[in-house]
């Protein structure tokens, strides 16, 4: 059933728990997924909840997997919207062909 979901997407935020290291373990299976279902469209990995101090996650090792994924990686938080416009955006700018605003990469990602 979860294959038609994929159905006409252009582009995928992936988004893991940064205070569960289960959902981090999962990404690259969901990754796998969705170029299966998708093809090769843009993707950007997105460590979410970084308001909590219950972090399991290092942005080190997130931002690792991200590079040897060859993706870009972001960190947010839903509760307090910080990071999200900017997750949304460099995803639209890999959706148009475009590079993603620099100041953006280099102020929230963690490469």
């Amino acid at each position: 059933m979860r294959p038609l979901y994929y159905k006409g997407t252009q582009g995928v935020l992936c988004v893991f728990d940064l205070t569960n290291r289960e959902s981090f373990d999962h990404v690259f299976n969901w990754i796998t997924e969705v170029k299966q279902n998708t093809g090769d469209v843009p993707l950007v990995l997105v460590g979410n909840k970084s308001d909590l101090p219950e972090r399991e996650i290092p942005a080190d090792e997130a931002g690792a997997l991200a590079k040897k994924l060859g993706l870009y990686y972001m960190e947010s938080s839903a509760k307090t919207g910080d990071g999200v416009a900017d997750c949304f955006e460099i995803l639209a700018a890999l959706m148009f062909g475009i590079e993603p605003p620099a100041e953006i990469i280099s102020a929230k990602s963690n490469d």
